[in-house]
């Protein structure tokens, strides 16, 4: 069976103004509650808001974030670098070196780059710059054992050509949410550029609307996850989903539906 795991945030409470926020004042207590739950593994999250309260940002709380880890049995499988929808990445690439290298020392082999919503790859995909920048991204990766994937809203056959001028250690983030709210197949997508998928995120989101909880929304999870299965996928499976006040009960709830789904991988 696959790993399962969460995205950083999911075991708080919500944040005031937004979907997914570092959770500055609950992220340790976030690893014992996941042991609870029985996941495998913490997506977490790097962004703008409360940056300075991030542990990602100094030495002292990459070292907690290693020992939380070892101690509750939760493997720190990939970081989201949302700090990046803010704050474009062509003029932030010292930040986006400096997150690699703080991956590797905590053990981390994946970082996220999102490229959706207010940085959508749709606007940016001709543009030279980004992808020297990529390629650079890419080389540093691969000095350190790393591996790159990026969310983006291109159609399949786009991105699998987008993907084809980057290194192999670039590969994609497949957000099911996500395709289902552009109106994407998924079986489209997996047969584009499968043999690339570095991660999963499982949500529910409307077509052309927002996160849903599991269910409720446009994303047909059955076909998803023959999709996956078809291409061999046998990497983790993240929940970001919507957040909810129960965010225990809910989370152990969509990770149970989410070990039925993947049964057959």
């Amino acid at each position: 069976m696959l790993p399962v795991g969460f995205i950083q945030g999911r075991l708080s409470p919500k944040p005031s103004d937004r979907i997914q926020a570092f959770p500055r004042q609950s992220w340790r207590e976030e690893f014992s509650l996941a042991r609870e739950c029985g996941f495998d593994c913490i997506e977490l999250i790097h962004d703008e808001l409360y940056l300075e309260d991030n542990p990602l940002e100094t030495k002292e709380g990459q070292a907690e974030l290693r020992t939380l880890a070892q101690k509750f049995q939760i493997r720190i499988g990939s970081i989201c670098a949302d700090y990046f929808m803010v704050r474009p990445l062509v003029e932030n690439v010292e930040v986006a070196m400096r997150l690699l290298q703080t991956s590797k020392d905590i053990g981390c082999d994946l970082v996220e780059f999102p490229f959706v919503d207010s940085s959508s790859l749709l606007r940016q995909k001709e543009d030279p710059k980004l992808q020297r920048v990529l390629s650079d991204l890419a080389s540093e990766a691969a000095r350190l054992g790393l591996r790159i994937a990026i969310e983006t809203d291109l159609p399949p056959v786009a991105f699998r050509d987008y993907l084809q001028q980057l290194p192999e250690n670039v590969g994609a983030n497949l957000d099911l949410g996500n395709s289902a709210a552009l109106g994407f197949d998924v079986r489209s997508e997996c047969r584009a550029f499968g043999e690339r998928i570095f991660n999963v995120h499982i949500k529910d989101r409307l077509l052309g609307g927002t996160t849903v909880p599991l269910l409720s929304g446009n994303t047909d999870f059955s076909r998803a996850f023959a999709a996956l299965a078809e291409c061999r996928y046998r990497g983790d499976l993240v929940l970001q989903t919507a957040p909810d006040p129960d965010y225990v009960g809910v989370a152990k709830k969509y990770l149970r539906m989410t070990k039925d789904w993947s049964a057959a991988l």
